[in-house]
């Protein structure tokens, strides 16, 4: 079922998939809805570059920042977290440092582009409509991108990239994002976890730090939606002891995902069946568990749609509020130039075609929607719109509109 642009689908009630004893869920539930929130509101980006008190976590966007002349792929201006550096870590080249007590210096919310160590944020908000998005980073390092070009020729992407060779590291992340508004808070992807571990990283699994920051506690988030059940975007479904971390949520993954990793299918790796069980388990056990089919609306401002290739049950979410939307692409799309080359392909696409298909429904949606699009591997508040470029598309950034007071 297909909304006109602009418009919203009805709340969808997902049912209950086979093979599976799971609840039925009933669309609207409140949940912890009516729970005193600890709004988080950040400043304007002008308020940050004057503050005295700036002290955003940051890391390494040196190749972001040459893209943003060549390309236009960068981050643009934004509102970010002023949390003290001293009250968490920072996170450099995947490794953790921990920053004294004491600290009195503070990280610059943008520093420059050709020093080691130079920004990449790990906490910032934005509007859409009445409500307010927090992109969350449970992971912020520096990886080549050979694996998301798949078959490309070097010279072609790496120019599209801007940079010199494929090895040469580019900022990359693990993300989650946040949702308030609308009476409830909505968290999208939980990252890698406490207990994944991405070869030369040393997994930073900050996403419950990233949450704090934002003034909302586990037990205060009442929806739970994922792309896809790849390790790096259920980790922090459970705690390091396997615990279910958001215990009032209800969970909401498409019904061929929730088949493809627990039942589980031949063609599913056998690593990533581990953790899949290992992190989804506990909440089909808990009763949490919500499986939708199709394009299914959620939440009174979030829909599911479903974007199959990269994994058979990803989806994509479509945030709308006053007349503005969103689109959180999930793994559709690991960098924007996915979006301007639909047949290029990370190693992980289950079934290239069909991942192919589903960037050309994206950009379609954008365009009928004029919506925003981000994703939780882009740098934190790289934003854009998708712009018709001949018979393709192009990505063009914006800045990242405020959250309304």
């Amino acid at each position: 079922m297909r909304a006109a642009a602009g418009q919203l689908l009805p709340l969808s009630t997902p049912f209950d998939a086979p093979r599976r004893p799971l609840p039925v869920s009933v669309p609207g539930e409140s949940g912890a809805a009516g729970k005193q929130r600890r709004r988080h509101r950040s400043p304007t980006r002008a308020a940050i570059l004057d503050s005295p008190r700036t002290g955003m976590q940051v890391i390494g966007e040196r190749a972001w920042r040459d893209h943003d002349r060549r390309r236009g792929f960068a981050v643009r201006g934004c509102t970010a977290s002023t949390q003290p550096a001293a009250a968490s870590t920072i996170c450099r080249r995947g490794r953790r440092a921990a920053v004294p007590a004491d600290a009195t210096e503070r990280v610059p919310a943008r520093a420059s582009g050709d020093e080691e160590g130079s920004v990449h944020r790990v906490i910032g908000s934005f509007g859409i409509g009445s409500l307010e998005v927090t992109q969350l980073s449970d992971a912020a390092f520096e990886r080549d991108l050979r694996i998301f070009f798949d078959g490309v020729d070097e010279a072609a992407w790496t120019a599209e990239l801007g940079i010199a060779r494929p090895e040469d590291p580019v900022p990359y992340g693990y993300s989650g994002f946040l949702v308030q508004g609308d009476g409830q808070t909505t968290l999208i992807d939980t990252g890698m976890g406490a207990r994944a571990r991405e070869p030369g990283v040393e997994s930073c699994a900050e996403l419950p730090e990233r949450l704090r920051d934002a003034g909302v506690a586990s037990d205060e988030v009442d929806v739970l939606l994922h792309s896809h059940l790849h390790l790096d975007h259920c980790g922090w479904d459970v705690t390091g002891e396997g615990a279910v971390a958001f215990p009032s949520a209800r969970v909401y993954v498409h019904e061929a995902e929730l088949d493809f990793w627990m039942t589980p299918h031949p063609r599913a790796p056998e690593r990533d069946v581990r953790f899949a069980d290992a992190h989804v388990r506990p909440l089909l056990d808990a009763g949490l568990v919500r499986p939708v089919r199709g394009d299914a609306r959620v939440t009174e401002s979030i829909t599911m749609i479903e974007t199959p290739g990269h994994t058979p049950g990803h989806c994509v979410q479509l945030v709308q509020s006053d007349g503005e939307a969103l689109i959180l692409v999930g793994d559709a799309m690991h960098h924007p130039a996915h979006i301007a080359h639909l047949d290029w392909h990370s190693i992980y696409d289950e079934d290239r075609e069909m991942a192919r298909e589903a960037r050309r429904r994206i950009c379609e949606l954008a365009i009928e929607t004029n919506a925003l699009l981000t994703g939780p591997h882009f740098p934190i508040l790289t934003l854009g719109r998708i712009r018709r470029d001949g018979s393709g598309y192009r990505f063009e950034p914006v800045d990242a509109p405020a959250v309304r007071g």
